[in-house]
């Protein structure tokens, strides 16, 4: 399973709106530890992207390019669908 936060990812994208619209949100599981501002996440290529956080968890932005900064993690995969 694929999923994606950002739109420029179409089919990964798609398939996290239909999730979210039947009520439905996706934990996401690294080697066994819930993940947090993830905004991809692959079970079968075993990667997640997510967004860089600081020592207070708060996302690490560039301030030069004005965006959040992000980071690939790879390991064993796990989506697990919950009631939002």
């Amino acid at each position: 399973m694929r999923l994606s936060a950002n739109n420029s990812d179409p089919v990964a994208y798609e398939a996290f709106q239909k999730i979210q619209a039947q009520g439905l949100k996706a934990d996401v599981y690294l080697d066994g530890i819930e993940q947090k501002q993830v905004v991809i996440a692959d079970t079968a290529l075993g990667y997640i992207i997510r967004h860089k956080l600081d020592a207070n968890s708060r996302v690490v932005v560039d301030l030069e390019k004005q965006e959040a900064v992000t980071e690939r993690l790879d390991g064993v995969v796990k989506i697990r669908l919950v009631p939002q």
